[in-house]
């Protein structure tokens, strides 16, 4: 059975890597943060979770893989840099977690901008719906993402725990930044 973080770990998913780590991409990655990466990916768009599994999981340098597809680097790495912050945000956890339970409606604007990062304008002409009712939804959807990490801040900061001192990484079976095994809740 695959284990399904609580919305508390995962609306701190954002938080769990340094920024440093998503910024440069000439740097090597760790195990950690690749598998965390590689696996939040498979909630992509085709196009994009080949590109991160491209630069991800075969190793490559990005200018090999840009090579590859006949791009400049500069332009694959700041479209990687767009796609992996997307990826460890916490509106990115928050649809993962709650879009099953929204109207379809809520659900396809959240999983077209949120999890596919099409702007409203695409959004609305692909879901065939008006721009104020996608703009509309997407605020709604953000809003509620915004007030489950602020909850969990608050709750995290009762408890006297500070982002530096986190233990338990918010993905399963990944190890934290001390290099202890994270536990699994």
């Amino acid at each position: 059975m695959n284990h399904v973080p609580s919305i508390h770990q995962t609306a701190s998913a954002a938080h769990a890597f340094p920024d440093s780590w998503r910024a440069d991409l000439r740097r090597r990655r760790g195990r950690d943060f690749t598998q965390a990466v590689l696996d939040r990916a498979e909630h992509l768009a085709p196009g994009d979770r080949e590109l991160i599994t491209a630069v991800y999981a075969s190793g490559r340098p990005l200018k090999a893989v840009a090579a590859l597809m006949g791009v400049s680097p500069r332009a694959l790495g700041r479209r990687c840099k767009r796609i992996v912050d997307r990826l460890l945000s916490p509106a990115f956890a928050f649809v993962v977690m709650h879009a099953a339970s929204w109207s379809p409606s809520m659900r396809s604007v959240a999983c077209a901008m949120v999890l596919h990062g099409q702007t409203q304008r695409e959004a609305a002409r692909a879901l065939h719906l008006s721009y104020h009712t996608v703009r509309r939804l997407h605020d709604a959807v953000l809003a509620m993402a915004a007030g489950a990490h602020e909850a969990f801040q608050a709750a995290r900061e009762l408890a006297g725990d500070s982002p530096s001192r986190r233990r338990v990484h918010p993905l399963p079976g990944v190890l934290t930044r001390g290099g202890a095994q994270a536990e699994v809740a």
